[in-house]
């Protein structure tokens, strides 16, 4: 068999014999897409944006933000609210060991549903750092944030094409709720600028902080615990877990502990 066999095999068996084919046909959950979105968002935030926005003003899109932040807010409390109901109301879903449902009934394909839901908001999200780069917010650019939203794409389309449910369900349940929060705070410093102070920032940052850290144990137990969640996917996500964890603490140190210790130095 000729490599080009071996590769067509090779793709043929990673993502269509392993994918869960309930959600084989939903939009933009074919393997081309992750990349292809992903490629163009970092190429236009790293390079095309940049060259775009180098000799020009900034783009006065105010009001356009304001509706994408409303918008976010309402996409993730929708989202989370749903999530909430379906899964954790009624007790259906464990908080601690859930495996994937891969019935076809119209209850879990709902649930299927609110996988692919969330992976479109995570797409989505990439307009905020679009947005950065036309109003030319440089210093908001960091690696932490196109790290996060690039890697929250790919993270989101392996739930959907792979775990469309189980373990992932809360992951994405306690991040909608975070971001509806984050998004409320973005609202309010446009609309009012007394709210651009370091106390809400850096308790939106320890939220974020929690959040990886219940995430993470959450994963955890797939891998210590028998849940009927692939333990190779639990394996995928804590790596990635884990650097975004490092880039938060790393930011979380220069924004709030290394700067008061400067401040406490000049007093």
């Amino acid at each position: 068999m000729g490599f080009i066999e071996n590769v067509a095999q090779s793709y043929h068996y990673f993502f269509d014999e392993l994918g869960d084919h309930r959600t084989s046909n939903f939009s933009f959950t074919d393997p081309k897409w992750p990349s292809i979105i992903v490629s163009f968002y970092l190429l236009f935030v790293i390079y095309l944006g940049p060259k775009l926005m180098r000799n020009r003003p900034p783009f006065d899109i105010q009001y356009l933000v304001i509706i994408y932040n409303i918008s976010q807010i309402i996409f993730c409390s929708l989202l989370f609210t749903s999530a909430v109901r379906s899964c954790y109301l009624p007790l259906k879903y464990s908080l601690i060991c859930q495996p994937v449902e891969t019935g076809t009934s119209p209850e879990e394909m709902h649930i299927a549903g609110l996988v692919w839901y969330y992976y479109m908001i995570k797409i989505y999200d990439l307009f905020d750092t679009i947005f950065i780069v036309l109003r030319k917010k440089s210093s908001q650019l960091s690696v932490l944030h196109i790290y996060h939203h690039s890697g929250m794409v790919i993270a989101s389309w392996v739930a959907i094409k792979y775990v469309p449910g189980g373990q992932s369900i809360l992951t994405g349940t306690i991040n909608c709720f975070v971001h509806a929060v984050m998004y409320l705070y973005y609202l309010l410093t446009i609309v009012d600028s007394k709210y651009r102070t370091t106390w809400w920032k850096k308790h939106i940052t320890q939220l974020q902080l929690v959040q990886f850290a219940a995430i993470g144990i959450h994963f955890l137990f797939s891998i210590i615990m028998e849940c009927g969640y692939p333990t190779r996917v639990a394996q995928f996500y804590l790596p990635v877990l884990f650097a975004i964890v490092l880039l938060f603490i790393n930011f979380y140190w220069r924004a709030y502990i290394r700067n008061q210790e400067h401040d406490n130095k000049k007093m």
